[in-house]
């Protein structure tokens, strides 16, 4: 019998849950491309990593990763992908922000236009975005164009 071990990443490893975010995901990121006219999606983490790729295919966007500290990888680059142009995060939650500071301090000077958190348990009021990131988060989208939180 199959089991699904995930500590918070459940929904993103779930067949069923993965693809219907990834289709909320898709119709919220078109409102927010034709407003934001981003050309890349940015990620950082097995966590960005589920989604992103997908969201970029679907939204016919670049894609960057941004490896963590002490990542072992096989790449000598901090930064892959497509970089010098708008571009939004896509992450599963913000709690301090830490991680969305790094992500644009290191594509620094590019220009970040907003931010997506993919899990449905994110807070995406959640305060810090706004009045410390200085980010709109995109989910928001969802809402003024008339569709479900």
């Amino acid at each position: 019998m199959a089991t699904l071990i995930s500590n918070y990443l459940t929904a993103g490893f779930d067949h069923k849950a993965r693809k219907a975010i990834i289709k909320r995901a898709v119709n919220c990121l078109k409102i927010a491309k034709k407003k934001y006219k981003f050309k890349t999606i940015v990620f950082t983490g097995v966590s960005g990593a589920l989604f992103a790729t997908t969201l970029a295919d679907k939204l016919g966007v670049g894609l960057t990763v941004i490896r963590k500290p002490d990542d072992d990888t096989h790449s000598t680059y901090e930064i892959e992908g497509l970089v010098g142009v708008p571009y939004i995060i896509v992450d599963d939650f913000v709690y301090t922000g830490d991680t969305v500071k790094k992500i644009i301090s290191d594509m620094a000077p590019d220009v970040c236009v907003g931010l997506y958190l993919w899990n449905p348990n994110a807070d995406v009021e959640k305060p810090v975005i706004k009045q410390e990131l200085g980010l709109d988060c995109l989910n928001l989208l969802e809402q003024t164009a008339g569709g479900q939180p």
